[in-house]
């Protein structure tokens, strides 16, 4: 027998607003009196979001006992209007339909009649459309108390707005969930998965396979309007999908997948925050066609060839760790990298990029990019290749070769720091490091000179540039030159680089 809630009419702490009314002497009609209320079918008073709305169109069947409640006109559940099956003096049948994308949490009943208005406080609780290991697919109505038992069977009657939280365990196919062929969509547009606690709720896959394999799988295919929270994805062929509108994924974990971790296409716009994202066979962070990204905390580390490329129309990086990307066969890009970037714009702030090949590999034409206030200490600091306008401030720079300038013209400029605007940047070179080169040539062998400019910067473990960074200004000599000497310079640019400002620690 279904439990109910009772309230009764017992001072202001009762919650409710029925009873008889007094004003200035003058005794009113008492007001309609509700002392519980129950929903069909539950043993607490819940509803999920959606009931009602596409794809189930169908109501619940609320029942109200209390007093006064006859000749009633109106109800509501919050701000969802009920419609009115029947009343008596003492009770009230309704039914509701709670659209999707309603108001979460416990919401006042409200009964209206010729006398008027009666609420009680305590109502109904409006509910994520829940999973749980708990749950039942067949049976289970979505609520806190009759959970779900797949995140498939909460999908399939979640609605733009509406928000799927998945309990602490693990989802995969033993259990109920299909997840996607590639590359079908699986989150409807404009739905919030939620997990209960990040690191504790797992959606694991059929293997890590490539996406060609007939038995792969991709965790999340998002649709536009998205929001993925606190859930780990792992074993599937791809972790995560989105080819159309705005995404937001946070604090999740993405790792040990058969390809890319995060995929991010089309035309796109992808937030991530504090993402865990590693071991993926091969790039942890990929973002394509004309798709933007923007990264801000958490850890990018340890995947196959890349942490992050992007080829995108933009990608922004702030706040995070990017490491362990080192392939002892591929010393230079294309893998064993950071950050590989071909999009038009690029921006790096506040970040630790660490132990990889490559740092930041700039490859393509007509780019732009911006580093400030980050630690690069990797074999190669920054890799650049095109006609890229890259200005680095406030950032410290450890390694091989800081800066390896390859095939670079005099369209593009290369902004350490000038007079005007010190770069406030620290080179700690090593023994036989080199702090600039800048020294490549084309197929015909011509120079290919781009302006370095340099000042206001510190220097540790080698002297400063020579002044005004003369063609003749490398040191020791690219012919025959030491291979034990401290730090080479290699740096060839006709006369546009200034190095006035730099402290000098040896």
């Amino acid at each position: 027998m279904a439990a109910f809630v009772a309230m009764t009419a017992c001072g202001g702490d009762s919650g409710n607003s029925g009873g008889d009314q007094q004003d200035g002497g003058t005794i009113r009609p008492p007001l309609p009196f509700i002392s519980s209320v129950r929903v069909e079918g539950r043993d607490l008073p819940q509803i999920r979001q959606g009931i009602g709305g596409e794809p189930t169109n169908f109501a619940t069947e609320v029942y109200l006992e209390g007093a006064l409640l006859a000749g009633a006109t109106r109800v509501t559940v919050g701000d969802i209007e009920g419609t009115i099956r029947a009343n008596t003096e003492n009770s009230l049948t309704f039914r509701i339909l709670v659209p999707h994308g309603a108001r979460l949490g416990l919401q006042p009943v409200t009964v209206t009649n010729g006398r008027g208005t009666g609420t009680l406080a305590q109502g109904i609780t409006i509910t994520p459309i829940t999973a749980a290991p708990s749950g039942l697919d067949a049976t289970g109505m979505g609520t806190d108390e009759k959970p779900y038992r797949s995140l498939s069977a909460a999908m399939s009657v979640a609605g733009a707005g509406d928000t799927i939280l998945l309990k602490n365990g693990t989802y995969d196919q033993q259990h109920g969930d299909a997840f996607a062929t590639p590359f079908e969509p699986n989150v409807r547009a404009g739905v919030t998965i939620k997990g209960e606690g990040a690191g504790a709720t797992k959606l694991i896959g059929t293997g890590k396979v490539k996406c060609n394999d007939p038995t792969a799988r991709v965790g999340l295919v998002l649709g536009a309007d998205t929001r993925i929270e606190s859930v780990e994805l792992s074993n599937f062929c791809l972790g995560v999908y989105a080819t159309t509108g705005n995404a937001t994924l946070s604090a999740v974990s993405v790792h040990d997948n058969g390809s890319d971790g995060i995929q991010i296409n089309g035309s796109s716009n992808v937030s991530l925050d504090t993402v865990d994202v590693h071991g993926n066979a091969a790039t942890g962070v990929s973002i394509r066609d004309s798709a933007t990204a923007s990264v801000s905390g958490g850890r990018i580390f340890a995947n196959g060839d890349f942490g992050i490329v992007s080829t995108g129309s933009m990608l922004t990086v702030s706040k995070t760790e990017i490491d362990s990307h080192f392939r002892d066969n591929a010393p230079y890009p294309p893998a064993g990298t950071g950050i590989r970037v071909t999009s038009p714009k690029f921006i790096l702030t506040g970040s630790n990029i660490h132990g990889n090949a490559v740092g930041i590999s700039l490859e393509g034409g007509s780019s732009s990019a911006t580093v400030t206030d980050c630690t690069l200490e990797n074999n190669y600091g920054i890799f650049i290749v095109g006609k890229w306008s890259l200005k680095v401030r406030g950032t410290t720079l450890r390694g091989n070769t800081h800066l390896y300038l390859n095939e670079l013209d005099g369209t593009t400029a290369v902004d350490l720091g000038t007079g005007i605007d010190p770069g406030k940047n620290t080179f700690d070179i090593p023994i036989a490091g080199t702090a600039i080169d800048n020294r490549r040539r084309d197929s015909l062998g011509t120079k290919l000179l781009a302006p370095v400019y340099i000042a206001g910067n510190t220097w540790i473990g080698t002297p400063a540039p020579p002044a005004g960074c003369s063609t003749a200004a490398y040191n020791p000599p690219y012919n025959g030159g030491d291979p034990n000497a401290r730090y080479n310079w290699y740096i060839q640019t006709p006369g546009i680089c200034s190095s006035t400002g730099n402290v000098i620690i040896n």
